[in-house]
């Protein structure tokens, strides 16, 4: 058998090297996109005025206005979250507050004026209507990584609502990343069994949700967009539509005068201060 001279070996390895060193680094999987996601998005204050439009399949419409407030906690991942309601009548100075807890264990408390009082919504409510809207009152706390199990689905266009974010021509490129509760009482609490997500691979952004029940059949879906990239470097989504797949029903939140970064005193996010109804 011929024998590859002596003085080849060492052209032979360099060339191997340097192969080895052209190939593309290791793909991210769905666990470090969605890491990259909750970092990308982590602003530590915001307030805004919200607007939140329902649409029922026989197109009556209702419209719902109201202060939002949220501050991360000192633990670095979690969030406390204000709402306060000014119109229509009916709900004026109803306010909800939520306070998010590892394992996704949320403390919702709910201030109804009418009854100076404070309720709590118990965990197995937590899937039902947020103020009649096709959100859900887990749908306004922020989802984390380690309350989900992730799997990376693949790459693709991102869905058409995120083209026009992007250059003329050059639609985006989103990570499909599929996330299923991590445990029995995730899934409880929010009344999904899994979550598909488009996630933008330029900026991390969610842009898509399809959100399914634990049957597999799918409930809802959430296009994200008017996504801005705040002065800290984060980015903030001004505009989620939600359209439920059974009636047709569509909700819009968005928010308006968004103010980033700026002191909140923890006291705003406390039972005794949701008690006082902003007086």
């Amino acid at each position: 058998m011929a024998r590859t001279p002596v003085r080849l070996l060492p052209r032979l390895a360099w060339t191997a090297l340097g192969l080895l060193g052209a190939l593309p680094a290791s793909a991210l999987d769905g666990r470090e996109i969605m890491q990259k996601h909750e970092e990308a998005r982590k602003i530590v204050t915001f307030t805004a005025k919200a607007l939140l439009v329902s649409k029922k399949g026989d197109g009556t419409t209702k419209e719902k206005t109201f202060l939002i407030s949220r501050k991360l906690k000192a633990d670095g991942v979690h969030f406390n979250l204000l709402t306060r309601f000014l119109a229509p009548a009916e709900v004026k100075g109803e306010a909800i507050l939520f306070l998010e807890n590892d394992k996704g264990e949320n403390d919702i408390l709910l201030y109804l004026p009418a009854y100076q009082k404070v309720r709590r919504v118990e965990r197995a409510q937590q899937s039902s209507s947020f103020m009649g809207s096709d959100f859900s009152y887990s749908d306004i706390t922020t989802p984390h990584v380690d309350d989900y199990v992730h799997a990376l689905k693949g790459e693709e266009a991102c869905p058409a609502a995120a083209h026009a974010e992007t250059s003329p021509g050059k639609p985006a490129t989103c990570y499909k990343v599929e996330a299923k509760p991590a445990t029995d009482s995730i899934r409880e609490r929010t009344g999904y069994g899994r979550i598909l997500s488009w996630v933008r691979k330029d900026n991390f952004m969610l842009v898509q949700n399809e959100n399914y029940d634990a049957g597999d059949v799918l409930l809802k879906t959430s296009v994200l967009s008017d996504i801005e990239k705040r002065p800290s470097g984060k980015w903030f989504t001004k505009t989620i539509a939600v359209t439920t797949k059974k009636d047709g029903a569509s909700t819009t939140l968005k928010f308006t005068d968004v103010k980033t970064d700026l002191p909140l005193e923890d006291s705003l996010f406390t039972q005794s201060a949701l008690a006082k109804g902003g007086k």
